[in-house]
């Protein structure tokens, strides 16, 4: 899956969960033009993805900008603090905690894709 379909989907599942969002009151809200929305939209015209946008779409939903870049997040994934806290955790961790946070999450990953490949 591409960054920008990525972005998108995680932008249409944001502006179901606040109300279904209008492109134009989206638009109006954030400062981006309505064209620039539906290209993210549709990930066409994949250059109006600037960062000045991902961070201003952000903002509007009071989530970090690489949360829209995060694949197959559910609404509360994408709106949790929970990532934030675990970035920190990992900053605040020694070299030893790090290496440790690292490997979990790795056999986290891969014991996901048994269990979804699995189910396939």
């Amino acid at each position: 899956m591409k960054t920008t379909e990525i972005i998108a989907a995680n932008l249409s599942l944001l502006m179901q969960h606040h109300g279904n969002i209008r492109q134009a009151a989206l638009a109006q809200n954030t400062g981006i033009s309505q064209r620039t929305i539906s290209n993210v939209l549709r990930h066409d015209n994949t250059d109006n993805i600037t960062t000045k946008t991902i961070k201003a779409l952000a903002e509007y939903f009071g989530i970090a900008p690489y949360h829209l870049m995060i694949p197959n997040l559910t609404i509360d994934e994408l709106t949790s603090k929970q990532i934030e806290q675990i970035i920190s955790a990992y900053l605040k961790a020694s070299p030893e905690g790090r290496e440790n946070i690292k490997r979990i999450a790795e056999i986290e990953a891969r014991y996901g894709e048994l269990v979804f490949n699995s189910k396939s």
